[in-house]
């Protein structure tokens, strides 16, 4: 949950703003996406990946790396565990380790300006917005079940302020 990931982080990240991308992941797959990957979800029909079209369309990694052109896609990744369950998330990923959703986005954009908006939030409402998350039991313990969550959020919650 990148909404979240600064609620649970360590302290460091609270002196820097942070940003949620919001994306409209149907245009993507619509008017975004090479061919080769908006199949596959559109015939599903589908407005994300799930883990048996993922691997239908792309058997390996590299089927998926080697695509031509930057390209992102969405997905509902398979409830191995508690933590990811509970989380109930979608996430993404780039056909290649070095390419930057920011750089992708913002030239998307361009031709596209409904597709992604960016929510910045600000270092100095970082706090406040922890414990409101915290109001409505969006903490370390929900996020990661088991005994690691639940000795991070004892350790923010009985900590030093």
């Amino acid at each position: 949950m990148i909404a979240a990931h600064f609620a649970t982080a360590k302290r460091d990240c609270f002196s820097k703003d942070g940003v949620i991308w919001c994306v409209d992941v149907l245009a993507l797959r619509d008017l975004v996406l090479p061919l080769e990957i908006s199949v596959p979800i559109q015939f599903a029909p589908a407005a994300v990946y799930d883990v048996r079209l993922l691997s239908e369309a792309f058997p390996r990694l590299d089927d998926f790396d080697n695509i031509k052109g930057e390209a992102c896609i969405f997905f509902e990744s398979p409830s191995i565990d508690t933590r990811i369950a509970s989380q109930f998330g979608i996430l993404s990923a780039m056909n290649g380790p070095a390419l930057s959703y920011d750089k992708y986005f913002l030239q998307q954009v361009s031709s596209l300006p409904d597709l992604v908006h960016r929510i910045v939030i600000a270092a100095s409402a970082k706090s406040e917005i922890r414990d409101m998350l915290d109001q409505n039991n969006i903490n370390e313990r929900m996020l990661f079940p088991g005994m690691p969550g639940l000795c991070d959020w004892l350790r923010r919650y009985y900590g030093p302020a």
